[in-house]
């Protein structure tokens, strides 16, 4: 899936947007990742993909 790093959807710049695997999505989402202050996005970013990777490591999907 596509993700805006900014929270903004309606920013089209190429720049804003990264390729994430659909479990990280949901990691996103129940950080409040859209709403998160700038400076702390790509921590929480980077702590959903170890979450994700963690998980699918331990046998999840």
């Amino acid at each position: 899936m596509l993700k805006c790093l900014d929270g903004n959807k309606l920013n089209t710049d190429p720049d804003n947007w990264v390729l994430v695997q659909i479990g990280i999505i949901s990691r996103l989402s129940r950080r409040n990742y859209d709403d998160a202050p700038a400076e702390l996005k790509q921590t929480i970013m980077a702590v959903a993909e170890l979450e994700h990777q963690l998980h699918r490591t331990r046998g999840g999907s």
